[in-house]
Order: structure tokens, then C-alpha cells, then sequence
């Protein structure tokens, strides 16, 4: 017999907070986003307004280090990228991946997602930020499966629009280095993506959430790392590696790459175990269950 699930909190007795408190009233009145439904407040739109340019005042006071490092990567990554890519459709024909239909675009496509988690987070909107880094996630994860893997049926399925059950197709598949950290980082990015009590956040006042919008910075710093992984090793074969040092910048293309190393190297000191870790087993050799 199965046996309903019930929440304690049904039970719980109704909380009555029968007047504002003057932190409030001085929260609501200096536009720091707080949501108090008050009929007398501003509109909801000049509250959103405003407190996106207070918090991006406040956030970049507060994580300064973290934002111009991320400004840099982001830079940095770009014009590496950047030495390469005009070899992808070039009539040079240059070698490129077998599996280049995949591993390109959710490169691409994890750039502007991350820059846009950054955008967002930078403005206080860290909930709204997070189904984007699961979005980042995957794209790497499918890239790099498919780079190591290029038989797998993921490949066609994802260049087909058909749809992929992530955990059972690829995450369960990675024999090697562990998946453990993959796992827990995906089942923690679906709490804040689906609609569960994780979800979003509960207003635009962010003094309570400082921790969370530092959270932020940590899984777009890790993701970029993995994201510079798969460009200099996946994507980047030899071939283009041949044509951009005899057409492009052989000098700037090092250079690009040592200082995105030394970004990534600072970023990694005030990481936790786990975050290295996972940075450590993306970047590792995989090995696929068969």
C-alpha cells in the first residue's frame, strides 16, 4: 500500500505580521527592490528598474575581483575563438571535427548563455540566471560526450532537434573520470531551474542574498573553464591549429591562451573541493560505457 506524502507544513500555524516594519518602509522607499505589496508603493516596473541599477552599483562594489575576471574570460575566450573559427567553412578545407555540427554550436551557444547568467546575476537577478548555467552545463557535457563518443546516437538525435534524456543518455554513460560531481551538479541546477520551492527568488532586494549571487560567479567561472577545455581541445584540431599560425596571429593566439590559464588558475583559489573536482573530471581523458 503506498503511503500519500504529506508535508509538515500544512500544519504549521498561520503567521500574522500585522504591520510593516520601518526596515521595510525604508527598503520600499529607497528602490531596493524589496516586493512588499504595498498599494501605495511605486508600480512593480519603476521597482524592477530601479533596483537592477542599485544592485549592479552594489554587486560590482562587493564581487569587483570576480567581475573583472569573468569580463576578461569572456574577452579573452572570444578572440581566441576567434583565431579558429573562419576555419570551420573556409575553402581551405582545413580538418575539423567529426562531430563539429555539435561541439561548435554548443560552444557558441554556452558563450551567450553565460554571458547572459553573468548579465543578470551582475544585476541582481541571480535566480532568473541559474536555468541558464544548466543550460551552459549541458552544452558542454553533450559537446564533449559527442567529441569523445562520435558514434553515439546523441549526436543525431541532437543535431535533429530530437529530444535527449540527459542523465540516462550521456551522465550515466561516462565510465571514466567519475560522474559523481556531473550528477550532483545537474540534479542541484534542475532545483533552481524547474518550478520548486528552489526556484527563482523571492524578490529583487539582494542584501540576504549576497552568498547566492557569489554562487553565481563560481558556477560561470567553473563552466568557462570547462568551456576553454573544449575549445583548445575538441574543437581546435591540428589541422586548424596549422592554418591559423601561418594566416592568423600564431603570437596573440599564446598569448590569449596564458592569460586565460592565469585567470582560471586565480579563479580556482577560492573554489571549494567539489568545484575543482569538477573542472578536474571535464577536463580529464572520458571513457564511455559501451
Amino acid at each position: 500500500m503506498n503511503t500519500k506524502y504529506r508535508s509538515n507544513v500544512r500544519d504549521e500555524p498561520r503567521f500574522l505580521n500585522p504591520s510593516v516594519s520601518s526596515d521595510q518602509n525604508e527598503l520600499s522607499d529607497n528602490k531596493t527592490g524589496l516586493l512588499d505589496y504595498r498599494s501605495d508603493s511605486d508600480t512593480f516596473i519603476d521597482i524592477f528598474n530601479s533596483s537592477l541599477e542599485y544592485n549592479n552599483v552594489q554587486i560590482e562594489s562587493n564581487c569587483t575581483k570576480e567581475i573583472n575576471r569573468l569580463k576578461e574570460c569572456f574577452n579573452y575566450q572570444y578572440e581566441l575563438a576567434s583565431q579558429y573559427m573562419w576555419l570551420i567553412d573556409c575553402p581551405v578545407a582545413a580538418r575539423i571535427s567529426p562531430v563539429n555540427k555539435v561541439i561548435t554550436p554548443c560552444f557558441h551557444k554556452s558563450l551567450i548563455s553565460l554571458i547572459s547568467a553573468y548579465h543578470l546575476t551582475k544585476q541582481g537577478l541571480w535566480g532568473a540566471a541559474r536555468p541558464l548555467i544548466r543550460h551552459a552545463f549541458e552544452s558542454l557535457i553533450i559537446a564533449k560526450y559527442c567529441s569523445v563518443n562520435n558514434e553515439s546516437e546523441v549526436f543525431d538525435k541532437w543535431v535533429d532537434g530530437v529530444d535527449l534524456y540527459f542523465s540516462n543518455a550521456i551522465l550515466k554513460n561516462i565510465k571514466n573520470p567519475s560522474n559523481e560531481q556531473f550528477k550532483h551538479f545537474w540534479k542541484l541546477l534542475c532545483h533552481f531551474s524547474h518550478s520548486t520551492v528552489f526556484a527563482s527568488q523571492p524578490d529583487f532586494y539582494i542584501k540576504p542574498y549576497v552568498d547566492d549571487i557569489r554562487v553565481n560567479f563560481v558556477f560561470i567561472e567553473m563552466l568557462m573553464e570547462c568551456s576553454y577545455h573544449l575549445l583548445i581541445s575538441h574543437i581546435i584540431t591540428s589541422d586548424m591549429k596549422y592554418y591559423q599560425s601561418r594566416y592568423k596571429d600564431k603570437d596573440r593566439a599564446s598569448e590569449l591562451r596564458q592569460l586565460l590559464r592565469t585567470n582560471y588558475s586565480l579563479s580556482k583559489k577560492s573554489m571549494t573541493v567539489g568545484a575543482k573536482t569538477f573542472i578536474k573530471n571535464y577536463r580529464a581523458t572520458w571513457s564511455i560505457k559501451v
